[in-house]
């Protein structure tokens, strides 16, 4: 599964606890003087198996990281170094300019040979 799916999950989560810990507390105060037990206990729990699910997406999330994700450099502190220590080529410019020179040569080969029609 896609590590944005598990992240966007476990911050939806995230939000939703806090969102059902207020309406919650607010809903709490009704149900205690009537002593609906279960109830009470569904409402304390939903919170809980919110904020459960949201750890569970940070957890996902930080091993994805971890092991070589793309904001490794953002979460581990470290500064950013390029992926890529060794260029390409060996003196990378100098051939470049060869190889283009080759090419236009090519290409300027192409354009001055006779056309012929593709059809007989």
């Amino acid at each position: 599964m896609n590590i944005t799916l598990v992240s966007l999950w476990g911050m939806v989560n995230f939000v939703q606890a806090i969102i059902d810990s207020f309406t919650g507390a607010y809903t709490l105060m009704f149900h205690v003087f009537s002593m609906r037990t279960f109830t009470i206990l569904v409402i304390v729990a939903i919170p809980i198996v919110e904020l459960t699910g949201a750890s569970l997406a940070w957890g996902f999330f930080a091993y994805h990281e971890a092991s070589g994700g793309p904001f490794v450099p953002l979460l581990s502190g470290k500064a950013w170094e390029a992926p890529e220590r060794i260029p390409l080529y060996a003196d990378s410019a100098r051939n470049t300019h060869e190889r283009l020179n080759l090419a236009a040569h090519q290409l300027e080969g192409m354009a001055s040979q006779e056309k012929t029609p593709c059809y007989k």
